[in-house]
């Protein structure tokens, strides 16, 4: 059975639809072109991965302690590249930190122009 559009858009409404319970609001400190600063808050799923306590100093782990999903609807990739740190406005669970700085993005989805992008996270020290 072909792919039409039709189905994707079906598609798409059920991944939207299977998100709304998992998001919650992240905080993201973007810097402007002039060097100021300022603060937006978007909806994603955040996702803590690693809560390596003690940190020694000098080592650092390669593991990503968060990774977020944000939906392309919401946030533009030129928006996030601006991201300097960010946050959930208000923590659900144990967090390892107050503040994350964005390691890596990865847009992914479907159709051929992606739908979603993947946050990966470090804490900020």
């Amino acid at each position: 059975m072909p792919l039409t559009t039709k189905k994707l858009a079906h598609m798409a409404t059920l991944w939207k639809r299977s998100l709304a319970n998992r998001q919650q609001t992240i905080s993201l400190i973007c810097k402007n072109s002039d060097g100021s600063t300022t603060t937006i808050t978007k909806p994603a799923v955040w996702r803590v991965v690693d809560d390596a306590d003690p940190v020694l100093p000098g080592i650092t782990s390669a593991q990503a302690d968060v990774i977020a999903m944000f939906m392309l609807t919401d946030i533009s990739l030129a928006q996030l590249r601006s991201v300097t740190a960010m946050y959930p406005s208000s923590p659900q669970g144990s967090e390892p930190a107050n503040r994350y700085r964005i390691v890596s993005l990865a847009p992914r989805g479907f159709p051929v122009g992606q739908d979603r992008i993947f946050v990966t996270l470090k804490r900020q020290r």
